[in-house]
């Protein structure tokens, strides 16, 4: 009897200290009525929050508006803020320690602190954009001196310092740096050019395609022909070590930046009224962005006399980067312009300050950079620069004494106006006033998919595009000395860009631009081609139609594989009933990445494993890690597979050549071997959900036991790399953690805009323990929708607003 009591007691005391935690807990779950002073305001702004946490502002100015934007954005988001803002700042050190000093001095490099700095100082402030942009950061800092600060900064022990435009700059910048692939494509391309041999790239596919057209051929591999890349004069080992290190740097700053978010892919769609079911203009568009929570958007409506607009908006930026409202619609994904080469240096042999340019000394630049650490002295080093850029040596160590390497960034050149563009897109209100916005995209480079309810349609690929020189190769690291030089940028006019076809629709997905060989990273082309015939076979389309393809998980390239695949080794696997049985799933399966299937699991672990037998020996451990996250993955293993005399079949590590049915087979008993290990020995069980999941990670969730209170999920995911329905896992052995996916997923048909359809993973607030931290998740994750609200006349009627007063 006593033990009971005692038992019961103890329960009673943990109950007790749970609800008591609870509690505290839940004291930061902002308010969503009532009313709040915001300093600054001209007069009182109404905020309506929907049934999903989502504001809607009504003001009777824009400058209050956006005073009261950054006022509730803060509200929902500041710790987001303070986290992408130190980021892009190289300050993260400073609250998380020494771990994150390697990601800091990155960023310091990059030097996107200096040059925000640099590009606010020489703003025009008067500029309508710089004004709205300064209300939106006087909200936030209103909601810094005045509101309840996150949980967050109590557990790390820091205070948010007030945010200036120049924040908001940088933050730019960090976006752009998640477009580019330069750091990691480039360095790996130079290793196999001037490692290897010229024999070892035409397997890569890395080059463009000749017209870049979308058919189902592009997936049927055939032998490839000779390389047609000169190889210049043989670099030295001391480089090829800079390039392994700055190609493991990448990667490394991409882990703990998956849980800030980055940029990897997109869908957009346009369909014009002769096509639409509706008879009225459709736009589609769902941006893949490195999962995270809180997830990466904000959503927000604004409604004041002179403008309204539903837009989802980055942590720090005034600006929506996707909008839409009553008369027009936009959506955005990556160009994968190649806007950032890597530059091989040549020191002056009489004076290792400068280096040669066109046979004469320059001065290399020194600027001296001290990075405060959390709990160890601060660290102090130089970043030195060049007449193309930052040095980027300077980040490591080990490669401080190198020969030098530079980077040239369009990013850096101070007439991009990112903020400036979105704003005038946000203003505009027809097409033409639309294209002038979206012509000051300088950095990163943007594919802009535009509706309105006129019947247009459009779509430009924005960016500054640099004009080389010929002899400069940018799939390579360049030559520093002269020759192989950027001379300005093309005009816009020549940007990739079509409005109205006679086809009826506009599809991007990151894949070159047909037509055109503009230097670029860019994605496989299956996304690109599943939308394009979809479309291109149908004589009208739907707004469910819509919703289907973007929730597509059909992956007829790895079918195309699977008979490669069956040619090259079905006689002779082993014989044994789990071999036979597996096989017989594999050549079975539809090419559906649905929950149950085992034919997905069995591809995806032998497509990799055929990867590393091929080419691990080659690259090694850094450099095939950037092949696996390479662009043209999936293109170079089917031309591998299609090319029995590939150099890559041949194992480096022993002593006989290797064919290519012996390494095929070899993948194939290690993917036995992987898939029994996970999952147990029946093939049977091994389905995809199993294997395949997603966990929205918090930084600080990054740690146990903050992980249980701040993270979302795991959750088992349907869809897989490159599949329409993108929920990226990258390429790797055993479980498949989901990074990236479909920021959101929107369809707004101008038959009723006013009842557009959206999503995002999680939620729209940034508060653990808020009913709208993660009350999106589930649906999201059944590929379902929720209202974008427009019209407010049910939502005034059912809710009391927030009153924000001056």
């Amino acid at each position: 009897m006593k033990k009971r009591i005692i038992a019961l007691s103890v329960v009673g005391v943990a109950l007790l200290v749970y609800l008591g935690v609870y509690l505290y807990l839940y004291t930061f779950v902002p308010d969503r009525s009532g009313t709040e002073k915001v300093p600054g305001l001209s007069s009182e702004v109404q905020v309506y929050y929907d049934a999903y946490g989502i504001p809607h502002i009504e003001a009777t100015n824009e400058q209050d508006a956006f005073r009261a934007l950054g006022y509730v954005h803060a509200k929902d988001r500041l710790f987001q803020m303070e986290m992408i803002r130190r980021v892009a700042r190289g300050r993260l050190s400073e609250i998380l320690g020494p771990d994150l000093l390697e990601v800091d001095k990155l960023f310091r490099t990059l030097r996107l602190d200096q040059f925000a700095e640099s590009y606010v100082a020489n703003l025009d402030k008067e500029k309508p954009y710089v004004k709205l942009s300064e209300s939106y950061l006087a909200g936030v800092n209103a909601y810094i001196e005045n509101g309840e600060m996150p949980l967050e900064f109590s557990i790390l022990g820091i205070e948010p310092e007030p945010f200036t435009l120049s924040d908001s700059i940088a933050i730019a910048g960090y976006m752009a740096y998640t477009f580019a692939a330069a750091l990691k494509q480039e360095p790996f391309l130079t290793f196999v050019q001037t490692e290897l041999g010229q024999e070892y790239l035409p397997d890569l596919k890395y080059d463009l395609h000749p017209s870049g057209e979308l058919s189902p051929a592009r997936f049927q591999y055939g032998k490839p022909g000779s390389n047609n890349v000169d190889i210049t004069e043989e670099r030295k080992q001391s480089r090829i070590a800079v390039l392994r290190e700055i190609a493991g740097l990448a990667h490394r700053a991409d882990v703990f930046r998956h849980s800030i978010g980055m940029f990897e892919g997109s869908n957009a769609w346009a369909i014009a009224p002769e096509k639409s079911t509706s008879g009225q203009a459709m736009l589609a568009g769902d941006p893949h962005i490195s999962f995270s929570q809180p997830q990466v958007w904000f959503e927000a409506h604004i409604k004041t006399p002179e403008l309204e607009i539903y837009g989802h908006y980055l942590a720090g930026i005034p600006v929506p980067l996707l909008g839409h409202n009553y008369s027009k619609a936009w959506s955005i994904t990556m160009f994968q312009n190649d806007d950032m080469d890597l530059y091989a240096e040549s020191l002056n042999p009489q004076n290792p300050g400068q280096t040669m340019y066109r046979g004469q000394p320059e001065d290399i630049i020194k600027e001296e950079v001290t990075i405060k650490v959390k709990g160890e002295d601060d660290v102090k080093y130089t970043v030195r620069q060049t007449r193309h850029g930052p040095i980027l040596n300077d980040v490591l160590e080990t490669i401080e004494d190198k020969p030098p390497i530079s980077l040239k960034w369009a990013f850096h050149d101070e007439s991009n106006s990112i903020l400036e563009a979105f704003y005038l897109m946000m203003k505009s209100e027809n097409m033409a006033e639309f294209e002038e916005g979206v012509k000051r995209i300088g950095a990163p480079g943007l594919n802009v998919m535009y509706a309105d309810s006129g019947g247009n349609i459009s779509w430009w690929a924005a960016a500054k595009l640099p004009r080389r020189d010929a002899a400069a190769n940018p799939s390579f690291m360049l030559e520093g000395t002269g020759g192989q030089e950027w001379s300005g940028y093309l005009p816009f006019a020549q940007n990739p860009q079509k409005k109205n076809p006679e086809s009826g629709y506009l599809i991007t997905a990151n894949e070159q631009p047909r037509q055109e060989k503009i230097p670029g990273y860019y994605n496989f082309a299956y996304r690109a081609y599943r939308v394009d015939s979809f479309l291109a076979n149908e004589e009208y389309v739907s707004p469910d139609e819509m919703k289907a393809l973007q929730s597509d998980i059909t992956f007829s390239y790895a079918l195309e594989q699977i008979k490669v695949i069956r040619r090259i080794i079905e006689k002779d696997i082993p014989a044994n009933n789990q071999s036979r049985t597996a096989f017989a799933f594999l050549i079975r399966w539809d090419g559906v990445y649905g929950s149950e299937s085992v034919g997905a699991s069995i591809f995806t672990e032998l497509l990799f494993q055929i990867a590393r037998a091929a080419a691990e020996d080659e690259f090694g451990d850094e450099f095939f890690e950037a092949f696996a996250g390479a662009r043209f993955y999936y293109d170079s293993v089917g031309t591998m597979l299609a090319n029995p005399d590939s150099p890559y079949w041949d194992d480096r590590s022993t002593e006989k050549k290797e064919t290519q049915k012996e390494m095929v087979l070899k993948a194939w008993e290690n993917t036995l071997s992987v898939l029994d290990d996970e999952l147990g020995s029946n093939p049977g069980n091994w389905i995809w959900r199993r294997l395949h999941t997603v966990e929205y990670v918090h930084p600080i969730g990054r740690k146990w036991p903050f992980n249980l209170l701040f993270n979302v999920g795991p959750f088992p995911a349907v869809g897989s790399t490159e599949t329409v329905f993108n929920m990226y896992h990258g390429q790797n052995s055993g479980l498949h953690k989901v990074k990236v996916g479909p920021s959101t997923r929107r369809i707004i048909d101008f038959a009723d805009p006013a009842n557009s359809l959206g999503i995002t993973p999680t939620g729209n607030s940034g508060v653990a323990l808020d009913s709208h931290y993660d009350d999106q998740a589930q649906t999201y994750l059944k590929r379902e929708y929720r209202p974008q609200i427009l019209d407010l006349t049910e939502l005034k009627r059912d809710v009391e607003p927030l009153r924000l007063l001056p």
